[in-house]
This record gives structure tokens, C-alpha cells and sequence, in this order.
């Protein structure tokens, strides 16, 4: 698996083929209700398959355990509730593993909104977008602490795949030189 790439490569000895083809029979023509796919034969020698395959050692397997525990992520969200017993939404079970950015410019802001939102400690376009952060956060009501605010909001983020993939890559990247 190799985030971002939907190509296939086969490879036997010299000869490849490359397309968007998977190992299945309505991939491959054997059914009457056959997908439509192109694979392209190739050199196991030419460029692009040279760089695909340079590409593919930083690559992880797609194993039965992997595939197990997505689907036991996948059931545990959709049967998920709020720390305040509601439900999540299906937009928001999707917002999880999407990538997400704030859009308030100043997210300290935000439990200005969450406090009040129809505050005017803000302005409006601020204000309307604390609201559209709020509304993706999910923060349960009636927190009166902002440590305690921040602390949902910060716990939220780092269950964010997308987030982690970002902390984690800058992480790697910090040397002490």
C-alpha cells in the first residue's frame, strides 16, 4: 500500500504490465460484466516502471490483520457516540478520515465562539468560521473551562489520521543539528 498511488504493476522476469487492473476476473475480462481497465505492457527496464518500482520500496504490505483492523475501526466509528451520549454524524465520521484544516485564522477564538455563538467579541467572518470549526470539532456542550476546551480540541486533532501523518512527518524531520 502506498498512499496515493492507485496503480498496479505486474512483473514477471522482464515483462510487466501497468494499469489501473486488479487481480480479479471483472478486472481482467473473464466475466460478461467485465470492468473496462487498461494495462499497458512495459520493460521491467524502462523508466517510469524503474521509478514505480523505486517508489514501491517504501511501500507497506496489504495484509489480513491491516484489512481486519480497519474494519473493526470503520464498525467501532460508525457505532461511535460523543463523550455527551450523541451520536456521531455521518459527516463527521467522514470528516474523521479526511485531511482538515481550521478555517478560523485565530483558532484561539474558538471557545470565545463555543461559548457564546452569537458573541460580537468577534468579527463576523471570524465568528462564522469558529462556527464551522465548532460545528466539525463536535465539542460537547457546557464546557466551562477553556483548558478543558482546548484539551477536547487537541485530542480531537490527534485522532485525525490526516493530523497524525502531519505531526509524525515533522517529527521525523527534527534533529538536534
Amino acid at each position: 500500500m502506498l498512499d496515493s498511488l492507485h496503480a498496479k504493476l505486474y512483473v514477471a522476469d522482464d515483462d510487466c504490465l501497468v494499469g489501473s487492473a486488479n487481480l480479479i476476473a471483472a478486472a481482467l475480462g473473464w466475466r460478461t460484466d467485465s470492468n473496462v481497465e487498461i494495462l499497458q505492457r512495459a520493460s521491467r527496464s524502462d523508466t517510469d516502471v524503474l521509478h514505480l518500482l523505486e517508489r514501491l520500496a517504501y511501500a507497506s504490505s496489504a495484509t489480513f490483520q491491516i484489512r481486519s483492523e480497519i474494519e473493526e475501526q470503520a464498525a467501532a466509528l460508525s457505532a461511535a457516540l460523543l463523550d455527551d451520549g450523541r451520536e456521531v454524524s455521518a459527516d463527521a465520521v467522514e470528516w474523521l478520515g479526511a485531511p482538515w484544516l481550521p478555517r478560523c485564522a485565530a483558532p484561539d477564538r474558538n471557545f470565545t465562539v463555543y461559548e457564546n455563538p452569537q458573541t460580537t467579541a468577534v468579527v463576523e467572518g471570524m465568528r462564522s468560521d469558529a462556527l464551522a470549526d465548532l460545528s466539525d470539532l463536535v465539542p460537547p456542550t457546557g464546557m466551562v473551562d477553556h483548558d478543558a476546551f482546548t484539551s477536547y480540541i487537541n485530542a480531537t486533532l490527534f485522532r485525525l489520521p490526516s493530523f497524525r501523518w502531519d505531526l509524525d512527518t515533522v517529527a521525523a524531520r527534527l534533529t538536534d543539528v
